[in-house]
């Protein structure tokens, strides 16, 4: 696909959005701010056509976080891909021979947030910025509060704790969760006169704490979707349909983290060449780090980071997930026999490591 090139004047004036989102294909692609030949910054993206309209014509429009680029750039080029995976690699190829002069200027995985499980001391499951620290980390998800969801619900439906503050910075106020949150930091009393407080926190019952995470956060059969899609069904043959919506919105949160557990149960992990009419691609623990056709043969800078404590087995560095995940996904769709195989055993070693070092 060839690449467009957009002068700033003319995608700044409201009046022309018509015109030049008809020619902004609706892909996945790089979009590249240059100040004449010079590069200043890109965004990897799945979709252009979105998030050009976000970037530059939607009312709530804000390029500040970009800082001095905002100002410095005067042209937009947009380079389309067939996919996503395509994206990564036109990244990949571009980065070797070009470098952007504000690259990580800004990153949206700095905001990203770790699940850490301790089934030892309070607050039990809490939800952190970073892998600091003895807790049995999983991670990162993009969106804290898609966390706060899942907590809730794992509370909800296996019985494991939710303590309050979960947060380990301060946070703004996220208001109440179930009934059955503590609802201080100390276990207030209001939770077990409620008789919701299962009192993990007294040091009573370390074991069945133990075995309430494997089964819920470290599910890796799934079992607790498939007893909420058994009951949406039982709910909607009774035509109950409140109910039923209801059990909806907490089937699609549980398929969600499942999905992002299987992710990072297995990146780490694969080790894979993939290769089509065009070109072969090699993948080592996760990352892309080379890519040959009958023209060139390049090999990337990926950064492989190997240091990983036993505690950090379901953590990856925030910066390595978006070439991580769509990696994932583009293997999920290509060999499934071979991801499928990965991951019943990594999700074996993982459940046994955990048991292990939190008995």
């Amino acid at each position: 696909m060839n690449s467009l090139i957009i002068n700033k004047k003319t995608i700044v004036k409201s009046s022309n959005e018509e015109q030049i989102t008809k020619i902004i294909p609706d892909t996945a692609g790089l979009l590249l701010l240059r100040k004449g030949s010079s590069l200043l910054y890109h965004i990897r993206t799945n979709n252009l056509l979105k998030l050009t309209k976000h970037l530059f014509f939607e009312p709530q429009s804000d390029l500040s976080f970009l800082g001095n680029v905002t100002d410095k750039y005067n042209t937009i080029e947009l380079r389309p891909a067939k996919d996503s995976f395509q994206a990564l690699v036109l990244e990949k190829i571009m980065l070797d021979g070009e470098y952007p002069e504000y690259y990580g200027y800004t990153r949206l995985s700095d905001d990203y947030v770790y699940l850490a499980l301790n089934a030892k001391q309070k607050p039990f499951i809490s939800i952190r910025p970073d892998t600091i620290g003895d807790d049995w980390f999983i991670g990162p998800f993009r969106d804290r509060f898609f966390l706060v969801g899942v907590i809730e619900l794992f509370c909800k439906y296996r019985s494991t704790p939710a303590c309050k503050p979960f947060f380990k910075e301060s946070t703004p106020n996220i208001g109440s969760l179930s009934e059955m949150v503590h609802k201080s930091a100390s276990c207030g009393l209001d939770a077990e006169e409620e008789g919701n407080c299962l009192k993990y926190c007294l040091g009573t019952r370390e074991k069945d704490l133990q075995q309430a995470v494997s089964k819920s956060y470290l599910d890796f059969g799934q079992s607790l979707l498939g007893e909420l899609l058994d009951k949406h069904q039982e709910l909607y043959d009774n035509l109950s349909f409140i109910q039923s919506d209801s059990i909806k919105k907490d089937i699609k949160t549980i398929k969600q983290y499942y999905r992002m557990l299987r992710f990072l149960t297995i990146t780490k992990q694969i080790n894979y060449c993939l290769k089509n009419q065009e070109a072969e691609f090699h993948i080592e623990d996760g990352l892309l780090v080379s890519y040959k056709n009958s023209v060139r043969e390049t090999a990337f800078d990926s950064a492989v980071f190997n240091d990983y404590r036993s505690n950090e087995r379901l953590a990856i560095p925030k910066e390595s997930f978006q070439e991580r995940f769509t990696l994932f996904e583009k293997l999920e769709s290509v060999d499934r026999v071979y991801m499928e195989r990965l991951f019943e055993t990594e999700s074996k070693k993982t459940q046994k490591l955990f048991i292990k070092e939190n008995l």
